[in-house]
């Protein structure tokens, strides 16, 4: 029987991109949030293969997927939980696309998060959600988050997540531009932490949990917006000619690029 699960993307508010660590990884401060208005589907069939299965179909415009079973992140978790757990049954997937490859909202995450959580419940592994973390982070620095299902800050290397409850007074819209995939590694080689915009987290968080319209969105900031328009600057051409659309009151860019984000207060 095949269980069909929808897997969201998420925008980060405000990043902060705090220092370089000894690892070669980022220690970051963020807030991020789901994003509901468009979401991959995974449908799921638990089998008695004893083996794992991934088929991928892409629906995402201007972009052309080519990778591997073995390099999908669902493959690697589904594969890092029978390690962990040494479950024997088989895992058929089938993952629908529809969160572009490189647009910084976290789609390939997020379809790792939802499999742990899935096979976890559905296999009855019994693993908490700090060993769940602990594996999340081995598959991507975004997936712990993935695991909470709401708004989070998140700090650390991705690893140090807290839930934020606050009642929505702001809108969102996602403007994709999947004929450009970005690249995170490039973003991060290329980022001059001294050059850096470093913006105040605490002070977004307050915004969101006072529901501070103004305050949000002067505090509301992105540390790899600079980096990543000197890469694409095309895409700062599309980015600024939005900006002459004075239906949003702030634009700004999630992750690692390459989806803009428009907000309007809530009604």
């Amino acid at each position: 029987m095949k269980q069909e699960i929808k897997s969201y993307g998420k925008i980060n508010l405000a990043l902060n991109i705090i220092r370089k660590k000894t690892n070669n990884y980022h220690e970051i401060d963020t807030i991020m949030v789901p994003y509901k208005k468009i979401w991959d589907t995974l449908s799921f069939e638990i089998n008695e293969s004893g083996t794992t299965k991934i088929n991928l179909e892409n629906k995402i415009k201007n972009q052309h997927i080519t990778i591997k079973q073995e390099d999908n992140l669902v493959y690697k978790a589904v594969e890092l939980l029978r390690e962990k757990t040494g479950f024997k049954e088989g895992v058929s997937v089938h993952i629908t696309k529809e969160i572009p490859l490189g647009s910084g909202m976290g789609g390939g995450s997020s379809n790792a998060g939802e499999t742990l959580l899935f096979l976890n419940e559905q296999l009855s592994l019994n693993l908490s959600i700090e060993t769940l973390n602990n594996l999340g982070l081995k598959l991507g620095s975004d997936v712990p988050y993935f695991l909470c299902k709401g708004a989070a800050r998140v700090r650390g290397q991705g690893e140090r997540v807290t839930p934020l409850s606050f009642k929505s007074f702001f809108n969102m819209d996602v403007f994709l531009n999947s004929d450009y995939q970005s690249s995170t590694k490039k973003i991060f080689d290329h980022l001059d932490l001294s050059k850096t915009i470093h913006p105040e987290i605490d002070s977004v968080q307050k915004a969101l949990l006072t529901n501070n319209y103004t305050e949000l969105l002067s505090s509301m900031f992105n540390s790899l917006e600079t980096v990543f328009f000197i890469l694409f600057p095309k895409l700062q051409d599309r980015f600024l000619k939005l900006h002459k659309n004075k239906k949003y009151d702030l634009f700004f860019i999630t992750g690692s690029g390459s989806s803009f984000v428009g907000i309007t207060m809530g009604e």
